[in-house]
């Protein structure tokens, strides 16, 4: 494992994304193809606001390692980012296929496909994803909407009634944070904290997802010194 390769890590941690990126360079001029160097190369160019640059780094990542969820969860989220739902969809299913009980990816695979208009599809995503985590306001409150869509009022309503009360402080919580971060102004964000986002379906995936920052945080080094996912 090239000592630049952990060297290169610690700069991106610490945000110095111009070291980072000189340093997995020169991992890659010595070792092309490696996939961790490929795919933390990727995000780097993310992180410095050129995703479509990340696309192609991620995808030669993933032809060397193709059993990585998080490659493969980062290259959806960028995707679906870059406006590219339907590759981003098709990314998500990749993931599912490996990690079919990862319900992270199916509420992201919900927003995408709402997103898409595909409220059908997306309503079952939103179910397979509480199926396996159904402490989740965010996933009901998404679910109900898409409910609302489809004109399934009743059972909508099972889903986007008293989140506070069920879930406690935290619905209200995340959605002022989210509001905060995303600087949508205050009364834009409905009670269930998604019907602004019929036009901008791409972005329930971000808030649904981790972050990629925390993403890249998450990569630990094992007993042979090679980067390894922890999922």
């Amino acid at each position: 494992m090239p000592p630049q390769l952990a060297q290169a890590l610690r700069l991106q941690q610490a945000g110095d994304l111009a070291g980072a990126e000189g340093l997995y360079r020169q991992v890659l001029l010595q070792r092309p193809g490696l996939p961790d160097a490929l795919h933390l190369l990727g995000l780097v160019q993310h992180q410095k606001g050129d995703s479509a640059a990340a696309v192609p780094l991620i995808e030669e990542a993933l032809a060397g390692k193709p059993d990585s969820v998080i490659y493969r969860r980062n290259l959806a989220s960028i995707l679906a980012g870059l406006g590219r739902l339907e590759d981003s969809a098709a990314a998500y299913e990749a993931l599912l296929e490996r990690a079919p009980e990862d319900a992270e990816a199916w509420a992201a695979l919900a927003g995408v496909r709402r997103g898409l208009g595909q409220f059908d599809r997306a309503a079952e995503h939103y179910r397979a994803a509480l199926r396996l985590d159904s402490t989740r306001a965010p996933w009901h409150s998404g679910l109900g909407d898409v409910l609302q869509q489809q004109g399934a009022l009743a059972e909508a309503g099972m889903y986007t009634g008293d989140l506070d009360g069920r879930f406690g402080d935290s619905t209200k919580q995340a959605l002022t944070k989210f509001q905060t971060e995303n600087k949508i102004p205050v009364g834009r964000v409905a009670a269930d904290g998604f019907d602004w986002l019929d036009a901008n379906g791409a972005a329930v995936f971000d808030w649904i997802s981790d972050s990629l920052e925390a993403m890249i945080d998450a990569i630990l080094w094992d007993n042979d010194g090679v980067l390894v996912d922890t999922e």
